[in-house]
């Protein structure tokens, strides 16, 4: 199960669904979530809303790592709407990740796109997204032999930017097509590398390939993961990555993180784990430089809200 409690005042109550005596009980990995309450509706937005796009140009390199823990950071900072999409095509694995069983994704979005209905935030957050008992709210990818089309991310995406302070976009280079309407709508795209010839070379040919595409590298930074905590045979360094991408803005490296597995395994993330870890302080910096006046806020119980003064 989850680490936090499911508590009742943080979930709407529904009716329960004939489909749901059907659950599979024998997989406590997987949970069904429930939707946020309405009176979340009324939350005020806290202004400067921002999208996110984490990629990378291949797999295995941390790209959903980072995307769910920069996610789940926003959401400690702005303690309002924060939503985590899944734009890998066909194989994102984030409702897995986040152990989330829902019929809701990308796909979801469809009818309303095609028969051109209003989408209300109220329609967002009961209908066409879920939201996790951690806060964070997730809109899955879609299922194998499924797609979508550029067009109907677009109006996605338009939407999600109006309901949420933050939008955080999980998505690999499959489709350059999806990709490219959600660099086109975001404030910032992380391309997330390592210390892998291989690797950067495809980012720079991806960097080529987006210029020519009229896209704003200016609105791009890379970030670069796994690096070893201690000196190990590989003769690429910080600096020769930095004289790699001629210049674009390297906006921080991360740590390699022993554990990290485990901690996927039981759908969790790092930063909510353990702040003082060297991962979690290095991605805290990089949202530092990322978001004006970002600060983790601490949850804090009644007792300490009663006594410990202001914060």
């Amino acid at each position: 199960m989850f680490s936090e409690p499911i508590e009742h005042e943080e979930l709407q109550r529904e009716e329960e669904k004939p489909e749901n005596h059907h659950l599979n009980d024998k997989q406590p990995e997987t949970v069904s979530v429930n939707f946020t309450r309405l009176d979340e509706l009324h939350f005020r937005p806290i202004g400067g809303r921002q999208m996110f796009v984490i990629t990378s140009t291949k797999g295995g390199i941390g790209k959903t790592t980072v995307a769910m823990n920069v996610a789940r950071l926003l959401h400690a900072h702005a303690n309002g709407r924060v939503i985590l999409v899944d734009l890998m095509h066909p194989h994102g694995n984030v409702a897995t990740r986040m152990r989330i069983k829902t019929e809701v994704n990308l796909k979801t979005w469809e009818p309303y796109f095609e028969n051109k209905a209003q989408v209300t935030d109220q329609v967002v957050l009961t209908k066409l997204v879920v939201k996790h008992p951690n806060g964070l709210y997730v809109l899955p990818g879609v299922n194998v032999g499924q797609s979508c089309s550029p067009e109907l991310v677009g109006y996605i995406l338009t939407h999600l930017s109006r309901t949420f302070d933050y939008v955080v976009i999980d998505i690999g280079p499959e489709r350059q097509d999806l990709l490219s309407v959600a660099m086109s709508m975001a404030n910032r795209t992380l391309l997330v590398v390592d210390y892998d010839l291989a690797t950067i070379k495809d980012s720079q040919e991806y960097l080529d390939l987006w210029s020519r595409r009229q896209q704003s590298l200016e609105k791009v930074n890379v970030l670069v993961n796994f690096e070893p905590m201690k000196k190990d045979r590989n003769t690429l360094t910080r600096e020769k990555c930095k004289a790699y991408f001629n210049g674009l803005s390297i906006i921080g490296f991360l740590p390699e993180a022993s554990g990290m597995r485990a901690i996927h395994n039981e759908g969790k993330v790092l930063v909510q784990e353990d702040k003082s870890h060297p991962f979690s302080v290095a991605l805290i910096g990089v949202m530092e430089s990322l978001v004006s006046g970002f600060v983790v806020k601490e949850k804090r119980g009644f007792f300490a809200r009663l006594f410990g003064g202001k914060k």
